[in-house]
């Protein structure tokens, strides 16, 4: 829910070699969890960590049991390689995929967990995801962003509270994964429409989740699907 109340810009972006588990046991905490919406990457980290002491399991080899195999995602592989050179920071996960893997993850949000006829992740969880999952954001569920929400909050340390729909032109129901860069998974259920985008950063705000891209991309398409 992005609500742990921790912080710490250093945490956020930490300098190569860092470790981000070591970093994080010493973030600062900077309101009591639950009372303060802070987009904070390093604590959702934390948790592929935890899945792999609760499973045993290295997280590539979970994931690919789990989630990648049944899905057919034959591209998809969690990665911790270092950015821009130098030693490598450590503990620093993010995904790599094909478009065609992003969106088969699509067509599962939509799909509220099923593929091919198996409840991969549970319909009660998927349905909480893209709900609104606190009161300070209403429009991010479960690392999910909603557009159902009247207003919403942008990543960054003010995190002000903005009026009004994420994509003001794309019907309410739609949520969608915002990765960096522009990194996107659209999921508009009222259209049975999935789309996803690969590339570079296309618009103002796009190096951190939401950008002004999304409405004037994804607008265009449903107009598109609904004409």
């Amino acid at each position: 829910t992005m609500t742990s109340g921790l912080g710490g810009h250093a945490v956020v972006n930490p300098p190569e070699g860092v470790d981000q588990y070591y970093a994080m046991i010493h973030a600062p905490q900077e309101a009591p969890p639950g009372e303060k919406w802070f987009y904070h990457t390093p604590a959702y980290r934390m948790i592929l960590r935890l899945l792999e002491l609760a499973s045993g399991e290295q997280l590539n080899a979970l994931s690919r049991r789990l989630l990648f195999d049944p899905l057919g995602m034959t591209h998809a592989e969690w990665d911790s390689k270092p950015v821009g050179g130098g030693k490598p920071g450590v503990n620093y996960f993010w995904l790599r995929c094909s478009l065609r893997d992003m969106s088969r993850f699509g067509l599962l949000a939509l799909h509220g967990g099923r593929w091919s006829g198996k409840q991969l992740v549970g319909a009660a969880y998927m349905k909480e995801a893209v709900a609104p999952s606190q009161t300070l954001n209403e429009s991010y569920g479960y690392l999910w962003w909603l557009n159902s929400g009247a207003s919403f909050r942008r990543p960054g340390p003010r995190a002000m509270r903005i009026d009004g729909h994420l994509m003001p032109d794309v019907p309410r129901d739609a949520f969608a994964a915002l990765g960096a860069l522009d990194k996107k998974i659209y999921v508009v259920p009222s259209l049975d429409l999935v789309v996803s985008r690969h590339g570079g950063m296309a618009g103002a705000g796009g190096e951190a989740a939401m950008s002004s891209f999304d409405n004037e991309f994804l607008g265009r398409v449903c107009r598109a699907v609904q004409s």
